[in-house]
């Protein structure tokens, strides 16, 4: 399943999940239902490095991923981002996708072969941030545009969506982007699959 943050994108169970949770708002702790059962070794994650691309500069992202990436940082003793050469696992992109309906994307790749679910050990990943969805369609703050580099992040440290309103990692059926920083949730799922 491609890690895709769009409206339209939405299954039934995603939805089914999304009202239990709404009418039974009492906190929910961390289950592995919401992460990807691959990701990248244990051992990259400790200093998992990401490249920006020119294009974040072309399109002016450049600072709201230097803002987003970190935000994971200090969670989890094991879990690491950090900006670093071309040769980075994590490589951002912005582009002009027009034809495409999402904000961000983060595909996962194992073997050079991309992983649709989600679940083999990944030797890198690719984000692309959608300048037509977030500047001309919507005209996203810089806040926001931040809110999508950090979920896309989170993909990126196999979080999958929470279907909760409280998170970075809710997808945004609703184009919700209260949370620029990962919240609880988010930081206890991080620590269930990475430890403390």
């Amino acid at each position: 399943m491609r890690a895709v943050c769009n409206k339209i994108l939405h299954t039934c169970s995603s939805l089914a999940i999304a009202t239990f949770m709404l009418v039974h708002s009492e906190s929910v702790s961390a289950d592995a239902v919401h992460l990807f059962s691959g990701g990248f070794p244990a051992s990259t994650i400790q200093n998992l490095t990401y490249y920006k691309d020119p294009s974040l500069t072309t399109y002016t992202y450049a600072d709201e991923v230097d803002k987003a990436a970190p935000s994971w940082n200090g969670i989890s003793s094991k879990v690491k981002l950090t900006n670093g050469a071309s040769t980075a696992k994590v490589k951002v992109y912005a582009g002009n996708y027009s034809t495409q309906t999402w904000n961000g994307i983060m595909d996962p790749y194992s073997g050079g072969t991309y992983d649709p679910e989600g679940d083999d050990i990944w030797d890198s990943a690719r984000i692309r941030l959608n300048y037509y969805q977030m500047t001309t369609q919507k005209s996203l703050n810089s806040l926001s545009i931040q809110s999508v580099a950090g979920h896309e992040f989170g993909h990126a440290l196999s979080l999958k969506h929470t279907g909760r309103s409280v998170s970075i990692m809710t997808d945004d059926y609703y184009d919700d982007f209260s949370y620029y920083l990962p919240q609880t949730m988010d930081k206890d799922h991080l620590k269930l699959k990475w430890g403390y």
